[in-house]
Formats: structure tokens, C-alpha cells, sequence
């Protein structure tokens, strides 16, 4: 796991993608007419001092990314994506501890309410960090209801 920089924003963006396409069916999110996923808040990350993106490698090859966010009382994992290949193999829970270990303190990490796969994985990773964590059910500013975790590092 290390720091994206700059250049490698156009890498995210296509994982980005991907990620966005395999979570429609939980968010509802489509496609614009070019067959691409909007997510504008992306440049943010490298230009804003509270916003941090992620490139999770494997050797040298890239497997996943992360974009987090640091906001008033603590940090949020704002995306987290490990590709197909590679889920189930523990890469995802080291990074996931990595950047925990990189933002002590307060920490909210939210699921699609009907993902029940993310929120197995997260549930699990954050076990480990903070055993007292809490859980409920959160209705977004979309109106979208979402499963979401408070804990501490």
C-alpha cells in the first residue's frame, strides 16, 4: 500500500470504473451515455490537504485503491477496492490496517445496506482494530440507506 500521486490519478480513475460498475447494483448508480461512472469528487483527492488516495500493491502490480477522507472528529474510508483476483487472500485487510495505522483516532467506514459481502469484510477487518465497535443503519443525503461503522484506532 503507498501514496497515489498525481500521475497516477488517471490509474485510479480507471480502477475507479470498474469499482463504480460492480457497485450499481447496490447503489443504483448508472452509467452516463458514454458507458462511463461519474465520480467528481476524484481530482479532489490530489488537491485537497484532507483528502488521501491509495494505490494497493501486490509485488509491483496494482491491486486496489483507497480514497479517505479526514473531516471534522475523524476519518472516513470514502472508497476501498480490491480487485477480483486477489479478494479473499488478505491483501485487502493488511492495507485496510495499514492506512488505519496511518490516521489514529476516530474512524466511520459505510457499505451499501444490501452489500452484505463488504459489509462481511469490513465488519471482520475492523474486528481486529476496535472489538467494541459500533454499527446502525444511516440514511445518506442521497436518501440512500447504508450500513455504517464507527471505531477507533
Amino acid at each position: 500500500m503507498e501514496d497515489a500521486p498525481p500521475e497516477e490519478r488517471t490509474l485510479i480513475a480507471g480502477l475507479m470504473q470498474r469499482y463504480l460498475d460492480e457497485r450499481s447494483s447496490f447503489t443504483g448508480q448508472k452509467a452516463q451515455g458514454n458507458g462511463r461512472y461519474r465520480y467528481p469528487t476524484l481530482d479532489t483527492y490530489w488537491n485537497e490537504a484532507n483528502k488521501h488516495a491509495f494505490l494497493i500493491r501486490l509485488d509491483r502490480r496494482v491491486i486496489g485503491f483507497a480514497l479517505v477522507r479526514e473531516v471534522a472528529g475523524g476519518t472516513v474510508m470514502a472508497e476501498f477496492s480490491v480487485s477480483g483476483d486477489y479478494r479473499r487472500s488478505g491483501h485487502g485487510r493488511r492495507s485496510a490496517h495499514e492506512i488505519f495505522k496511518q490516521f489514529p483516532g476516530k474512524w466511520a467506514v459505510q457499505e451499501p445496506l444490501t452489500d452484505s459481502v463488504a459489509q462481511s469484510f469490513w465488519r471482520n477487518v475492523i474486528k481486529d482494530v476496535d472489538p467494541k465497535y459500533s454499527e446502525r443503519i444511516e440514511t445518506g443525503a442521497d436518501g440512500n440507506s447504508r450500513t455504517v461503522q464507527r471505531f477507533h484506532v
